[in-house]
């Protein structure tokens, strides 16, 4: 384990994301302007639904309440929703900063299972898929610190345990190398939202060979943007 890992391990999870918070404030002008996403998608989202007062999102592998959220501007604006993830530090900056937000710390698979949870370095890569996992500890900037078992549900039982028959408008996912697996879990005629956010790296690549796009297509989505890595979908009836 190299000198730099160590230091790392030495710092308390939680601590870590709070100087994740202050690297960003520092370098970045996410904070100093009216987007907290990535790449914008937040904006777009804003446009899509005409600046709506209030909606409902639902945001798995949510990672920080502020930091690269596709969810922060809109609730800053009024909007509420279910924040999920694996990491139980991510979970108690949402309780703390997003009270009104139901915040789960879970993890979202096709059945009902305990899944080993890779936690890295760097949390923003935190993942329940081997292979992606193995992917990122071979990058200088990034280690393996410690695997976990964690509790997983599909997300058609979490929607209908805490959606409370509301319309879901928004559901953004970002799972690091299982999100068709998210979305296979999901009942798409019982919970549908309006607008899909996906992590899809492979559209990138070539859009015949995305299972994410195809999968979404064929519920009736098309396509709205790709912004870097994220695939945006529009449900056909929410255009009408």
């Amino acid at each position: 384990m190299s000198l730099k890992t160590k230091l790392k391990q030495s710092v308390p999870p939680a601590w870590r994301f709070r100087l994740l918070e202050l690297k960003k404030r520092l370098t970045l002008s996410s904070f100093k302007t009216n987007t907290y996403s990535g790449d914008g998608e937040d904006v777009l989202l804003l446009k899509l639904f005409k600046e709506k007062p209030e909606g409902f999102y639902v945001d798995v592998g949510c990672f920080h309440p502020k930091m690269i959220s596709n969810t922060c501007l809109l609730h800053a604006r009024g909007w509420r929703g279910v924040n999920i993830d694996p990491n139980g530090q991510v979970i108690k900056l949402f309780n703390q900063y997003r009270p009104k937000d139901t915040n789960l710390e879970l993890g979202i698979a096709k059945k009902a299972d305990t899944k080993t949870y890779y936690n890295f370095t760097h949390p923003g890569v935190n993942t329940f898929d081997q292979v992606h996992a193995e992917e990122k500890s071979n990058k200088n900037w990034n280690e393996l610190i410690s695997t976990s078992k964690i509790q997983c549900q599909p997300l058609a039982a979490v929607l209908q345990k805490y959606s409370e028959g509301k319309k879901i408008d928004i559901l953004d996912v970002d799972v690091e190398g299982l999100d068709l697996e998210v979305l296979e879990s999901n009942d798409w005629k019982l919970f549908r939202p309006s607008v899909v956010l996906v992590e899809d790296r492979m559209f990138r690549e070539e859009l015949t060979e995305s299972a994410i796009y195809h999968f979404l297509q064929e519920r009736g989505y098309v396509f709205h943007a790709y912004n870097n890595i994220t695939l945006i979908m529009v449900a056909e009836e929410f255009l009408d």
